[in-house]
């Protein structure tokens, strides 16, 4: 079972504009959210095994022949729904908030994969047609709902394709530490519940096999732990692995749970290391965001995780879904960080829900040689040659369009008349140093 807090964007743009107090309020709604999440699907043999944010997997496992599991599954989704609506009255009369969740309910054989690197830490991820089945209606069901695909009975299954191979001794995975990365360990002994609001670079990656299917455990071992070695090299954590409708994601982050001041740089070089293991039979896409999230405890209050919230991770996810395999996409908080070392190119312009403000795309596309930075260095000082009269034209241009764009209307036709305006990333960045050229240009 997959659930989802519907319109989650809107919740915290109402909570935050109550200031920081804003996000003591989304962490008060998401705890009493998976507080009645745990309360119920514990008390049916079943368990919250993946946290996302505003959302979570459950696996329940089928007791008391096919039937009874029927009923219970049903009882539970009853159950869930009532208790999401007594929430929401609160909600409405505390903080004035809708609260409403929707959800997917699949039946089948799934994979507990467990990876890692010992010397650093497990992690786990859970893969299968029942998984996906369970995101792909969670997006199709409306406000209130969970639907299922059961079909009124439980279907027979096949035995297991795969015999259960572990990195560890069951034993040995009963060490709940073996899960934690050492800076979450260390964090985690210095506070009972962390909970703060910080500026952290968000690498989201997506690993994409060349064939359908699930990836096979020993080639996502023999990349997990190749990106573990980076990810730590450079002193960041890996916050999250999953499979989602998206496939397979790992989420890094560079600023939790402890800050260097070179956070940023550090997320960079990391990205641009990973982007190395792509292949023909693995493609990988990496997106880069710098911005503020919250950071600390996130769950029920016996069922919990270290984890994020914020835009950042969205963010960084569409950043990411502009990259090609082998890509690293970055926000423009990144490019002016490195793009004395890289040659940057800017893709597109995009809006991201919940973000008021427009997000550039840029694309990393080389590593510059060392003898560059000396050229630059040498004509940096140098005056621009430009053009006036072509720079007021493009102006001129730029900000009709954008009048009609204000206005609800779409025209392709203000483009066509001039190459120079096919790239609007690159138009943008003209209009914000018109300023400097016209100087310069008048100095001249």
């Amino acid at each position: 079972m997959y659930l989802d807090v519907s319109n989650f964007t809107h919740i915290t743009e109402v909570a935050h504009k109550k200031g920081h107090y804003g996000i003591e309020i989304v962490t008060v709604i998401l705890r009493k959210f998976f507080d009645i999440v745990h309360r119920v699907v514990d008390s049916n043999q079943g368990e919250i095994v993946k946290f996302g944010g505003d959302s979570c997997l459950i696996l329940i496992c089928e007791t008391g022949g096919s039937t009874a599991f029927l009923q219970c599954l049903k009882d539970i989704k009853t159950e869930l729904i009532s208790q999401f609506d007594q929430i929401n009255d609160e909600f409405i009369e505390y903080y004035g908030i809708d609260f409403h969740v929707h959800g997917g309910l699949s039946y089948g054989m799934v994979n507990i994969n467990i990876v890692g690197d010992k010397q650093y830490h497990l992690d786990y991820f859970i893969d299968g047609t029942p998984v996906m089945n369970a995101y792909t209606m969670c997006i199709k069901a409306g406000q209130d709902e969970i639907i299922d695909d059961l079909d009124g009975e439980i279907p027979s299954l096949p035995d297991p394709e795969r015999e259960s191979q572990l990195p560890e001794s069951k034993a040995d995975l009963t060490d709940e530490a073996l899960f934690l990365p050492p800076q979450v360990k260390q964090k985690l002994l210095k506070g009972s519940r962390p909970a703060e609001l910080r500026n952290v670079a968000v690498i989201f990656v997506h690993l994409e096999p060349e064939t359908e299917g699930p990836l096979d455990i020993h080639t996502y071992q023999g990349i997990y732990a190749r990106i573990q070695h980076c990810v730590y090299g450079f002193d960041g954590i890996i916050n999250k692995i999953d499979y989602t409708e998206k496939g397979y994601l790992i989420l890094i982050c560079f600023g939790i749970p402890f800050i260097h001041t070179d956070d940023i740089e550090r997320a960079f070089l990391c990205a641009i290391q990973i982007a190395k293991l792509n292949s023909p039979s693995l493609r990988i896409q990496l997106g880069i965001n710098y911005s503020n999230i919250y950071a600390g405890i996130i769950g029920a209050e016996n069922r919990h995780e270290y984890g994020i919230l914020g835009n950042a991770v969205n963010i960084a996810a569409r950043l990411m879904s502009f990259a090609g395999g082998g890509e690293v996409a970055l926000s423009s908080e990144i490019v002016h960080r490195v793009n004395s070392r890289f040659e940057i190119e800017p893709l597109s312009v995009i809006q991201v829900k919940g973000i008021k403000e427009p997000i550039t795309i840029n694309i990393v596309r080389r590593e510059l040689p060392e003898r560059w930075l000396f050229y630059r260095n040498s004509f940096a000082d140098l005056p621009l040659v430009v053009e006036p009269e072509r720079i007021a034209k493009l102006l001129q241009r730029l900000n009709r369009e954008e009048k009609v764009a204000d206005s609800g209307l779409v025209s392709g036709s203000l483009r066509e008349s001039d190459p120079a305006m096919d790239n609007p990333a690159e138009c943008t960045s003209i209009r914000d140093r018109v300023d400097e050229l016209i100087l310069i240009t008048g100095a001249e």
